[in-house]
């Protein structure tokens, strides 16, 4: 009757079995695939996007808001999840490596203050980044970065939301897309299928 591989459970002929050869490769073959098409499909499963935030996007001190990031030609791309609003909506369930790099300013040369960076999943914080606003010599900047692994299902929100907090009076504090604009970048890509 045969016997099965312990692990990979791969179905194996007996050696006293009188069967044809023939009965063997079929029933090897459907073996084969049952037990490892299934596996070397979810292999096969991908999902990426990078994306960035591709013009200023102003906020209003010490009022959270979700970061504008959009897939741009020339510098990001999506693989098979969708991007609307700043969010990144997940189309294949599966364990995701997400990161996140903001750069923040304010207007003038002088003050302080700092910026917080998190990356959310439905809403609740999986990351979270704060780095203080400091003068670099022609601006008042911060950067902050962060990443994370998550597990994810089919239609989950990944955004990024950012706050600016004791930012100089007068002054509007906005993500600096830069040029080109590589500064504010979005990334997120399925690890493993479930």
């Amino acid at each position: 009757m045969g016997n099965v591989t312990s692990d990979l459970l791969v179905w194996t002929p007996d050696e006293d079995d009188l069967a044809e050869p023939d009965v063997y490769l079929a029933t090897m073959a459907a073996s084969m695939e049952d037990g490892l098409g299934t596996r070397l499909r979810k292999q096969e499963r991908v999902a990426s996007v990078l994306a960035n935030v591709n013009a200023n996007q102003n906020f209003v001190k010490g009022t959270p808001a979700t970061a504008n990031f959009t897939v741009n030609s020339g510098i990001g791309y999506n693989n098979g999840m969708t991007v609307t609003g700043g969010k990144i909506k997940v189309t294949e369930a599966g364990l995701y490596f997400f990161s996140a790099n903001c750069l923040g300013a304010v207007g003038g040369t002088t003050g302080g203050g700092f910026m917080q960076q998190m990356i959310r999943k439905n809403g609740s914080i999986i990351s979270n980044a704060i780095t203080s606003l400091l003068f670099n010599g022609s601006s008042v900047v911060a950067t902050t970065s962060g990443s994370t692994m998550t597990t994810c299902n089919v239609d989950d929100l990944i955004d990024v939301y950012i706050t600016f907090y004791n930012t100089p009076a007068g002054t509007t504090p906005f993500l600096s897309a830069g040029s080109p604009a590589t500064y504010n970048i979005l990334s997120g890509a399925l690890v493993k299928a479930s």
